[in-house]
């Protein structure tokens, strides 16, 4: 199970990988247009926003934990770390399992009512706001099925690629 969601998530973050150059490249050529030709790109504040940003945050979300490049504080983890020793990455998924089950099962309900009303955001031009909403709810629940595996059988936090064995004191 585990290698069937690392498959998926590195397949989410070449997505999100792809998001990111577009994004770039059409806030380039939106300043380009505007600055130069003084015609700016129609709907690329709406593009970038509702599409581009919510799919380089949520389909990297499960990536990111598994990697161990979260941000987080590391000074209460350092603490929780000499606490719960092996147990550490098991505890912070039983925290956060609950928090993360509820918002994808929340976001998923909501995701189905805005595909159920074809939702629309009217701007320079009108967005499909409903197709947001699938890139939110599918990085809760890869994040809620990481955290799931982490309480069944985790994984050492030295195993993890972002982890690094030299931590200062």
């Amino acid at each position: 199970m585990r290698k069937l969601l690392s498959t998926i998530e590195k397949g989410l973050v070449a997505i999100a990988t792809a998001a990111l150059l577009l994004m770039m490249v059409s806030i380039s050529f939106d300043a380009l247009g505007r600055h130069v030709f003084n015609s700016p790109l129609r709907g690329n504040f709406e593009l970038t926003s509702l599409y581009f940003m919510v799919i380089l945050v949520f389909a990297t979300l499960s990536a990111n934990y598994a990697q161990g490049v979260h941000v987080r504080l590391d000074v209460v983890s350092n603490r929780l770390k000499r606490r719960f020793g092996k147990n550490y990455t098991r505890a912070i998924a039983l925290v956060c399992l609950p928090i993360f089950g509820l918002f994808a099962w929340h976001v998923c309900a909501e995701a189905i009512a805005k595909f159920q009303r074809l939702e629309t955001r009217m701007g320079a031009i009108p967005f499909p706001i409903y197709l947001s909403y699938v890139w939110v709810a599918i990085g809760a629940f890869t994040l809620a099925l990481r955290f799931v595996l982490d309480v069944i059988a985790p994984q050492d936090p030295a195993d993890q690629p972002g982890h690094s064995s030299t931590e200062a004191p």
